[in-house]
C-alpha cells in the first residue's frame, strides 16, 4: 500500500532489472534488485504499520515488493543497501511518515540516494540524480538558471562564496545569484525562484500584481501545494498543511499494503 502520492505507473517506465547483480554486490545477500525489493518490503511490513492499515503481512509484502521493483530504477547497487533498508524500516516502524521519511521511502533520497548507479561519473551531464553515480556520492547540482546539470560531489559553500563553480551549492540561509551566494530575502521582498528565507515562498499576495516573498502556511491550513506550507507537506482529501501522516486505513498511503 504505497502510493503514497505518487502513481506507481510513472516509476514503472523507469525499469528495474530484477535478475541482475548491481556493481560490486558479488558477497551481498541483496546483489539483485528482486533480493533488496524482497527486504524492502519486509522493512515497511512492520507490526505496526501492517496493523494501522487492517492489511495482513501476506498481502504487504507481495504488494510492497512490486511497488519497490517499480520504484527502483536501473543502475541498483547492493553497496550501500542496508543503509537504505534501515532508514525504510525507521520510517515506518512507528507506522508514521514525516518529511525527511517521506523523501527516503517516496523518492530515495536520505540513506536511499547511494542505491543508484545512473552511469555519469564527474561532470556528466544529468537532469536528476539519478543519472548520477550516486553510489559513490555524486548528484545532478543545478546551477540557477539551467534545467540541465552536472554530476558533481555537492560542496557546501556559505556567504559570499563563489556558487557558480561546479559542485558549490549554497547553504541553506543564502541562494546562489548565479555568481555568488546572497542572503536570502525576507517577507514583502520582490522575488523570483526559490530565494525566500525560511518561512516563506516567492508567490503572489492576494491584491498584488508582482510576487514577493510570502509566509508560508501554518499547520492544518487548506493548501494545493506542498511548497505553500512551511512544513512541506500539503496532504488529505481537504488538502491541509501536516508534519507527520499516520498510516490508516483510510488513508491512500495504506492502499498497497
Amino acid at each position: 500500500m504505497m502510493r503514497c502520492l505518487i502513481s506507481l505507473s510513472i516509476f514503472a517506465v523507469l525499469g528495474c532489472s530484477g535478475s541482475q547483480p548491481g556493481p560490486g554486490a558479488e558477497e551481498s545477500t541483496l546483489r539483485t534488485e528482486a533480493a533488496f525489493c524482497e527486504a524492502w518490503a519486509e522493512a515497511v511490513c512492520s507490526d505496526r504499520a501492517v496493523m494501522a492499515c487492517s492489511s495482513e503481512l501476506d498481502s504487504c509484502l507481495e504488494n510492497q515488493a512490486q511497488a519497490c521493483r517499480a520504484l527502483v530504477p536501473t543502475g541498483y547497487s547492493a553497496k550501500h543497501a542496508e543503509d537504505c533498508l534501515e532508514a525504510v524500516g525507521d520510517a515506518y516502524d512507528d507506522a508514521t511518515l514525516t518529511t525527511d521519511e517521506l523523501e527516503v521511502v517516496l523518492k530515495l533520497g536520505g540513506d536511499c540516494k547511494r542505491i543508484i548507479d545512473g552511469g555519469q561519473e564527474e561532470g556528466g551531464d544529468c537532469v536528476e540524480s539519478t543519472d548520477c553515480d550516486g553510489v559513490n556520492g555524486f548528484e545532478c547540482v543545478v546551477q540557477p538558471g539551467q534545467t540541465l546539470g552536472t554530476c558533481e560531489i555537492p560542496v557546501e559553500v556559505g556567504a559570499g562564496r563563489r556558487c557558480s563553480t561546479a559542485g558549490a551549492v549554497c547553504s541553506a540561509d543564502f541562494y546562489c545569484d548565479g555568481t555568488n551566494c546572497v542572503e536570502r530575502l525576507p517577507e514583502g521582498e520582490p522575488c523570483d525562484g526559490d530565494v525566500c528565507e525560511a518561512g516563506f515562498r516567492c508567490a503572489l499576495a492576494t491584491g498584488e500584481t508582482e510576487t514577493t516573498c510570502i509566509p508560508q502556511l501554518a499547520l492544518r491550513q487548506p493548501c494545493t501545494s506542498d511548497d505553500e506550507c512551511a512544513s512541506g507537506l500539503c496532504l488529505g482529501t481537504t488538502r491541509r498543511c501536516v508534519d507527520t501522516v499516520p498510516l490508516t486505513f483510510e488513508s491512500s498511503f495504506c492502499d498497497d499494503f
